[in-house]
């Protein structure tokens, strides 16, 4: 699975490491995962600093859309990742109960 993050600030190591382990675990529902893209993108507000992050997880059949917005950007992404998590988990209910 190939994973592509795209941010207009400098990502530490460590949460960019995080974050590889985060979606990478996406894997483990067997879902045929081949890319996840990130996305960080700044307010164009001037007040306030709201980072917004887009997850797009690209498998077979329709991509999975998420995203959310706060101040600090590991929490917009951790957010966006429970986002994507719940709707791979009620996709794959689906396939389960329709035989």
């Amino acid at each position: 699975m190939k994973v592509v993050i795209e941010s207009p600030f400098k990502i530490s190591d460590v949460v960019d490491e995080m974050i590889h382990e985060k979606l990478n675990s996406l894997e483990e529902y067997k879902m045929g995962i081949t890319q996840v893209d990130l996305y960080f993108k700044l307010d164009d507000g001037e007040s306030d600093k709201t980072v917004f992050a887009n997850l797009e997880v690209r498998k077979p059949g329709p991509t999975i859309f998420a995203s959310s917005d706060d101040m600090d950007y590991v929490k917009a992404f951790n957010e966006a990742f429970s986002k994507a998590k719940r709707q791979l988990l009620k996709k794959k209910e689906q396939l389960k109960s329709h035989p």
